[in-house]
């Protein structure tokens, strides 16, 4: 039988088929145009990158420029040289010699700095190489590009550790397993989460010219339309080098970043100070004109946490969010189509900074945490949050959704508001019961438009959460991290607790 012969229908069928049973298709494409079509689609669909790369991808899509379009997707990885994570015994801890301790973090100093420099010198080329091959491509839609920055001893070290592509969505079971000796020293994770800085940009020195001098040399990446830093990448980016990194992207429409929290908790608000200058304060005015999307997910484990000494009592170690930046980012929103964030900022305080003469004209899906949301918190209180965000929505004429919530570890809580065609609906779901007073319906019923609203308590009852990652899992939240994000982070706790 030949091949045309075949209904469009069969032909469809078998392609796909080839395509996911072989992972060698090369010579397929040898068959006919339209399995060479079929092959070239699946090939070019997906690219998984690395520095060293670059050359032979320039050079092949050169002579196959028909294939610059088939290009969806990019999972682009940044390898670093390996780090040292054996330390002398002399600094993990101060129990002796003075002058031993002392020696021994100035070469811990002295050799972090070494790493660093090199770090930067291969991060900086991987970037400029990148965006030299992105300028080159047509913007004729939806491209992905998903950056990555890891060492191989990271994953050596930390066991649990998984570096894969966002596409990696399979249901591998979540089996318990060993993670080897992860070392929770802070040397170990001032290694592990070292900042990704760029010289000449994050610099804090005044003769840094603005930080302006490495990005004048790379161009701008039009083809770019979805932007992924996951939490995968444990090195920081610096809010400067993120800043200037979102403006190669003039079509961006989606952004999705994924940081890490400071485990030094005295650290953290010097972190958000600097943040909120150069990074969310100017959010607003440095957003491309098409960015439609935000999400950000500020990831963290109880384990990597320092208090640090003479720290203040936080036995739930809560996050102490910060105005300014939460302003900028609610600044922001005002020209959002879609915004979630996830333990960066607080509800509470975001309603707080709201003027009132804003006016959200295109907003249509708000998620944010909010601490209010916990077990042993008084229902009147989490009935107040509720409401101060029904009195914010009020000003958000397009509102389809908004999501309150929280978990962490043994607990889970969203309150959801849902507006459809002629319906909308409010709904509590958590892990604790919690009774909607009248004034939540009230205000609500004013945000909808509607006479009546529908209202739903959804008691979750004994479920295990173990993890936030199991907290959005549980809770049904979409679109508050990248999903392979949230499967990591549940994999992860899993195998840190055996």
């Amino acid at each position: 039988m030949m091949w045309k012969s075949l209904p469009p229908e069969i032909r469809a069928m078998i392609l796909k088929a080839l395509v996911k049973s072989h992972t060698k298709l090369a010579p397929y494409a040898l068959v006919c145009k339209e399995w060479q079509h079929a092959v070239e689609q699946h090939n070019f669909c997906s690219l998984n990158l690395k520095v060293q790369d670059i050359p032979t991808i320039t050079n092949m899509i050169a002579k196959r420029t028909r294939n610059l379009g088939l290009i969806n997707y990019i999972w682009y990885s940044i390898e670093l040289p390996t780090c040292n994570y054996e330390f002398p015994g002399n600094i993990a801890i101060y129990e002796g010699d003075l002058d031993d301790f002392i020696r021994g973090l100035d070469e811990f100093d002295a050799e972090c700095q070494k790493e660093y420099q090199a770090a930067q010198a291969i991060a900086e080329e991987g970037i400029r190489a990148l965006l030299r091959f992105l300028s080159v491509l047509p913007h004729d839609g939806g491209m992905t590009l998903d950056i990555s920055i890891y060492s191989p001893s990271d994953s050596e070290r930390f066991k649990y550790i998984r570096f894969e592509p966002s596409s990696t969505l399979e249901e591998e079971p979540m089996q318990s397993r060993s993670h080897g000796d992860a070392d929770m020293s802070s040397q170990a994770l001032t290694k592990l989460f070292a900042p990704t800085y760029f010289p000449d940009c994050d610099s804090t020195e005044s003769s840094s010219n603005g930080g302006e001098k490495f990005w004048n040399t790379v161009p701008q990446a039009s083809c770019v339309t979805h932007l992924l830093l996951r939490r995968q990448t444990r090195r920081q980016w610096g809010s400067h080098s993120l800043r200037q990194l979102v403006a190669q992207f003039p079509n961006l429409e989606e952004l999705w970043i994924e940081p890490w929290r400071e485990n030094i908790i005295k650290a953290q608000p010097v972190i958000d100070k600097y943040g909120a200058v150069t990074f969310f304060k100017p959010l607003k005015s440095i957003m491309p004109d098409q960015l439609k999307r935000l999400t950000i997910f500020e990831d963290f484990n109880e384990s990597y946490i320092i208090p640090g000494p003479n720290a203040s009592p936080n036995p739930r170690q809560d996050r102490i969010t910060s105005t300014p930046l939460t302003r900028g980012l609610a600044e922001a929103s005002l020209a959002l189509h879609h915004l979630s964030a996830a333990f960066i900022v607080d509800a509470c305080q975001f309603w707080k900074v709201c003027k009132p003469n804003w006016v959200w004209e295109q907003l249509l899906t708000l998620t944010l945490t909010s601490q209010a949301l916990w077990p042993d918190n008084h229902p009147k209180h989490i009935n107040d949050t509720i409401v101060e965000a029904a009195q914010v929505a009020k000003s958000m004429p397009k509102l389809q959704t908004m999501q309150i919530w929280n978990g962490r570890k043994g607990y889970a809580a969203v309150f959801r508001y849902e507006k459809g065609f002629r319906w909308a609906k409010i709904t509590w779901r958590a892990t604790w019961g919690l009774t909607l007073d009248k004034r939540v319906v009230a205000e609500w019923q004013e945000v909808a438009q509607m006479i009546g609203i529908e209202c739903e308590n959804e008691l979750l009852g004994y479920v295990p959460i173990r993890s936030h990652g199991e907290a959005v899992t549980v809770l049904g939240l979409k679109n508050v991290a990248c999903p392979v994000s949230i499967r990591q982070i549940c994999r992860e706790h899993l195998e840190m607790a055996n």
